[in-house]
């Protein structure tokens, strides 16, 4: 009863506090065109073994995704896939266009060939304002948990704030 009180009293002496969930849209045009780029610049075996090296960047946004399914740090982040339409062969624009029109964060991810550790950055989109100034995005590096428990600790807002 104190709690609900508590709570009903804070959101109307700041009613900002109240946030929206989450949105993390997952940029696939940048991730797949990324991890093919990065193929071409050397000759690792995870590379040479795949007919087409976007496919290393769809593996490793599925980690990523898996990975936010189960974590914790992530209960009530909403996360989208944005379709590279010529590796799916289709385009979700249209599909996603309430999401990216909402607040929400675009993920790049960066895949490093022949490393357990991938780069990844987090571009911010205020319904408001539009894209914010190039220096709020959030970026890091790290194994697949790592990322996760980075890119959720910043789409919670479990971090600071970048001003």
């Amino acid at each position: 009863m104190i709690r609900r009180f508590l709570s009903a009293f804070m959101l109307t002496l700041a009613p900002g506090w109240a946030l929206a969930e989450p949105i993390v849209i997952v940029a696939s045009w940048h991730n797949l065109e990324a991890a093919k780029h990065a193929c071409m610049r050397v000759t690792e075996a995870d590379c040479t073994r795949e007919r087409d090296p976007r496919s290393l960047g769809r593996s490793l946004e599925n980690a990523v995704m898996n990975q936010m399914a189960i974590n914790t740090r992530c209960q009530g982040v909403s996360v989208f896939r944005e379709d590279h339409p010529e590796f799916d062969g289709r385009s979700n624009a249209a599909e996603l266009a309430p999401q990216r029109a909402r607040t929400h964060w675009s993920l790049f991810l960066d895949y490093y060939p022949g490393s357990e550790t991938h780069g990844w950055t987090l571009f911010p989109y205020d319904a408001a304002t539009g894209w914010g100034p190039f220096k709020q995005r959030v970026e890091g590096e790290g194994a697949v948990a790592q990322i996760v428990d980075q890119i959720c600790t910043v789409v919670t807002k479990g971090g600071a704030n970048i001003r």
